[in-house]
């Protein structure tokens, strides 16, 4: 091995990035596959929310400033899309009783 094969070897295994999380009942693929052709309003939606795993969300987002930090550090990660998109995620609500919402424009 030469130098850089070396050191590349020497890094840690990156991690997951989501693992610390709890696993969740909500299949994503299998909604992107079936649901993607669907009305979004009549039936993409409604099998969302009714299939929607609400106990695999962090309980961080119990607390409207970590919600709203969450929302703001997103926001500025899609960054590159300035020129293509608009982008508004109003927090509504208090803790332990509050809701997203959000609109993007491409």
């Amino acid at each position: 091995m030469d130098g850089c094969e070396r050191a590349l070897a020497a890094e840690p295994e990156a991690k997951e990035a989501f693992a610390h999380l709890p696993g969740s009942t909500f299949m994503s693929n299998e909604f992107r596959c079936n649901r993607s052709g669907e009305d979004t309003l009549s039936a993409a939606l409604l099998y969302f929310w009714g299939h929607c795993d609400k106990d695999g969300f962090p309980k961080e987002l119990t607390q409207t400033f970590m919600s709203c930090n969450l929302i703001a550090v997103m926001l500025q990660r899609s960054d590159k899309l300035q020129k293509q998109a608009l982008a508004s995620a109003p927090l509504d609500g208090t803790n332990n009783s509050s809701s997203m919402s959000g609109l993007w424009v491409f």
